[in-house]
């Protein structure tokens, strides 16, 4: 039987030539939570406590996971966002702390109270449930993606929030008939470039489905154009749209919009200072 200090430098050798000592640190916490529920203090406190047969094996099931680049949160079935817990699997993107910062800038822009949001391409329902959760608003989230609605539904009862979803092709404008009007549209999009492949992380091109990642070359703007027709045909007096984007097409999105006649288009930064939203406003 291993104690904790002991199990810590055997998921290090398992996991040295994969991750650098910051990450292992990081992965390890976050095992020992879930697994053993002790926070990093309760760690240093108690390292020369044993561990369990049965939880020494889930570690080791974890750590060789982990090997393989498999994303703890798949691995785990969850991933913390907004300061709540979703779950999540293949069938959806990891939430990530860029689109934390897409629901504080809609929350914190516009009053959503008694307004209508739809969050399309919703994946875990990370931004729907957040922004359910923060607002007086009806929430509706739109996905392709049956599995993914499948998905967002568990996470708004594991969050005790009432949304709306609705399984709809956005660029198939035959289908825009099954959305309500609304008043903001919010939306993280594909918007990776297939000539960015070569630059991405192992464990997202192995694990993360690329549907919810890629857009063609030829059309990097796709699916922000559609949704910016929609916006034309279905958004209310004074609506709002907000989009997480690619930052080396934000010039080119300020003009789409513009051209399509949206009012109040801006660039905004994320915190890394990267172009990485965009807000716009129909009159």
């Amino acid at each position: 039987m291993l104690n904790i200090k002991q199990l810590r430098q055997l998921f290090v050798e398992k996991l040295e030539s994969v991750y650098d000592a910051n990450e292992i640190n990081e992965l390890f916490a976050i095992t020992a939570e879930h697994v053993l529920s002790m926070s990093k203090k309760d760690l240093q406190l108690n390292s020369t406590q044993s561990v369990s047969d049965e939880n020494e094996t889930r570690f080791l099931q974890i750590s060789d996971r982990l090997a393989n680049s498999e994303p703890i949160q798949y691995i785990l079935g969850e991933a913390d966002f907004y300061g709540m817990k979703f779950y999540v699997n293949s069938s959806v993107l990891i939430p990530r702390p860029e689109t934390e910062e897409l629901v504080e800038l809609c929350k914190k822009t516009v009053n959503t109270k008694d307004r209508t949001i739809i969050d399309i391409g919703t994946g875990s329902g990370c931004i729907a449930i957040s922004l359910a959760k923060n607002t007086q608003g009806r929430v509706v989230a739109v996905d392709i993606s049956s599995d993914a609605l499948e998905v967002a539904q568990k996470n708004a009862v594991k969050n005790n929030q009432k949304i709306e979803f609705i399984c709809a092709d956005i660029l198939d404008r035959q289908q825009w008939g099954k959305l309500p009007s609304m008043d903001i549209i919010v939306s993280n999009p594909p918007y990776i470039a297939e000539s960015e492949i070569s630059k991405m992380h192992s464990n997202v091109l192995q694990y993360e489905p690329s549907i919810a990642l890629f857009v063609k070359d030829s059309d990097p703007l796709l699916f922000y154009e559609n949704i910016l027709l929609l916006g034309k045909e279905k958004l209310k007096a004074n609506g709002s749209v907000f989009f997480e984007i690619n930052p080396i097409y934000s010039k080119e999105l300020v003009e789409l919009a513009s051209n399509l006649g949206y009012m109040n288009v801006q660039i905004v930064k994320d915190l890394s200072g990267k172009n990485r939203f965009l807000k716009c406003d129909i009159c």
